[in-house]
Order: structure tokens, then sequence, then C-alpha cells
């Protein structure tokens, strides 16, 4: 529950649900479990770390389930999405870049944040890496 929406996970099927809180109906289906970054009143973003190279970012529509922005990162090895954020049609995408690997502190990361156009999905702006 988040607010006034109310969101549930069918692990089995493999779908992200929105209920209506009142009846608990369905109101929407969205094909696929990813992890919650951010939400407002419009949309909720979501992202997944496969871990083999790829990442997905996905923004939905939080009236009709219909996804906003949806890219998968390709060629990502040693990265991992850290959070994602939508605003006027720009997702903006935390990366994590891995330098280090610490035996006691685990992976290291240093972050940069790229802009991304919702429709075109193409890079608008990236950010120079900072540490953690």
């Amino acid at each position: 529950l988040i607010g006034t929406y109310w969101f549930a996970l069918d692990q089995e099927a493999k779908q992200t649900i929105r209920l209506d809180p009142a009846t608990g109906e369905k109101m929407w289906t969205y094909n696929d479990i990813l992890s919650f970054s951010t939400f407002n009143d419009h949309s909720m973003a979501l992202y997944r770390n496969n871990f083999n190279d790829k990442c997905q970012v996905t923004v939905l529509d939080v009236a009709t389930g219909k996804p906003l922005f949806d890219k998968q990162l390709d060629n990502f090895t040693k990265h991992v999405v850290r959070g994602v954020l939508f605003r006027a049609d720009t997702a903006f995408v935390e990366i994590g870049a891995q330098y280090e690997m610490n035996f006691e502190l685990g992976s290291q990361y240093k972050t940069y944040i790229v802009a991304f156009d919702a429709k075109t999905q193409k890079p608008l702006w990236r950010t120079p890496f900072f540490s953690n």
C-alpha cells in the first residue's frame, strides 16, 4: 500500500498488479515483477538488475499500468541500477559502476546518473562519477 494505492506482486505468474483498495478488484496487471524505486500520483518507477550484463528500467502509468518508459540496458558488466525517478517525460536512472571487490565490504561502486527521454529512450545527459 502506497498512500491510497494498493499494489500486489504475483510471484508465480510474474505480475505486478494494482488493486482497488475499496473492493480488492484488479485495476490493471503488468506482466513482470521489478523492484520498486519511486512513486508519484502519475507514475511508478521500477527496475531489475539481472546480473547477466543486463538491467531493466520501467516506468508505469499509475492509472493504466501501461509503460511510460521501458528500457533494457545491455552490456552492463559490473554495473547496477540503484534507483529511478520519472518527471516530465524524463527517466533519471542512478547507476552504480563497480570499481573494486572488497571481501570484507563487498562490491564498491561509484555512481552516475543518466537522463533518458521517455519517448525516444535515448540518453539526454550523464553526470560524471561521484563517490557514495
